[in-house]
Parts: structure tokens; C-alpha cells; sequence
């Protein structure tokens, strides 16, 4: 059962993230598998830090309110979720 709790504000204490070393195989692993041109749901698409930037406010909603990844999928373990909501809190840096 999904209980994710997204971070208030982007941590100082602690360096965000990075898209290049953690969230991209992150996305890769849990959302490209339906979000790729020729995928379950390819609108929107999650490919390229581009797109994936582009729909940072509605994939930290989705990921938050556990209704992504979608029943059925393999849900995101706690660190990635941390991870990802993170670096989605942090203004989702291209780093």
C-alpha cells in the first residue's frame, strides 16, 4: 500500500538529487515502460529530461497521491519515491 509523504519544501541540509545519476534511471525504470513514443500511454511523454521537466507539477501530484505507477506496475521502493519527489520539490534541476 502507497503512503508517500512529498517534502514541504526542498531540503538545505542535503544536495538535490541528480537527474543525470539517480532520477533519469528512475523514470526509466518506472515510467518509460508506458511513456515512450510507441508505449501503453504515450501522451505524455517521458523520454528526455525536456519532457520530463515539462510535467514536473503533474508527475510529482501523480507520484505523491500514489496513483503512479499504476496498480498493477511495480511501485516505486521508498528511496526511489524520496528520491524523485525530492528532486521534483527542488525545481526538478537538469543536473
Amino acid at each position: 500500500m502507497c503512503t508517500r509523504q512529498a517534502p514541504i519544501t526542498c531540503p538545505t541540509a542535503t544536495p538535490t538529487p541528480s537527474f543525470s545519476g539517480a532520477v533519469a534511471g528512475i523514470v526509466e525504470q518506472h515510467c518509460q515502460m508506458c511513456h515512450n513514443p510507441t508505449g501503453q500511454e504515450p501522451k505524455p511523454l517521458l523520454t528526455s529530461y525536456s519532457q520530463i521537466f515539462a510535467q514536473r507539477l503533474e508527475m510529482l501530484a501523480q507520484v505523491q497521491s500514489c496513483r503512479m505507477p499504476p496498480a498493477g506496475q511495480p511501485d516505486l521502493s521508498a528511496d526511489d519515491a524520496a528520491t524523485l519527489l525530492t528532486w521534483l520539490v527542488c525545481h526538478a534541476p537538469n543536473n
